[in-house]
């Protein structure tokens, strides 16, 4: 698949693997961010824990969808994607929209379900290795390579 980037770059699409592990990656500094800051900054809750509720809990979830909204549409990447070598890409164009990157994130708690596994299913079953979000949003996740190094079997992706 070739971009409308003049620089001729060819799009490949990111092996699963590296999918994965990027996921588990971003998830797990999710994760620990969020651990972290409710022990620090948190409330009481009544089971002894500690956490947020109402506004804030709502303003942490918001903080939370966009740890992959803008980096991925500044940059192209979460850090989880930036370790692992793989990018988010429009199908047709250079660089991401903040529409697209909505798009594809707004549609990641269906993807998630199972703990990815329909986002997996989804991705193994598209030529482009799409997952439901990428395939609304109109990008892909892949690795850049220049035209001239392609082989011809890039030529089939």
């Amino acid at each position: 698949m070739t971009t409308g980037n003049s620089e001729l770059t060819s799009i490949r699409p990111a092996p699963m693997w590296r999918r994965s592990l990027a996921a588990v990656a971003d998830m797990l500094i999710v994760f620990y961010s969020v651990y972290y800051a409710a022990n620090q900054w948190g409330a009481e809750l009544p089971n002894g824990g500690r956490g947020w509720h109402g506004w804030t809990a709502v303003g942490i979830l918001c903080l939370i969808g966009a740890y992959w909204i803008v980096p991925e549409w500044l940059f192209g990447f979460t850090i989880g994607k930036l370790l692992l070598g793989i990018r988010v890409l429009p199908v047709a164009g250079e660089k991401i929209t903040l529409s697209q990157s909505l798009k594809r994130n707004l549609l990641r708690p269906f993807d998630f379900l199972f703990l990815y596994l329909i986002g997996f299913i989804v991705a193994m079953l598209s030529p482009t290795r799409q997952r439901l979000g990428d395939q609304w949003a109109h990008t892909t996740v892949g690795t850049l390579r220049p035209a001239l190094a392609q082989t011809p079997q890039d030529a089939h992706v």
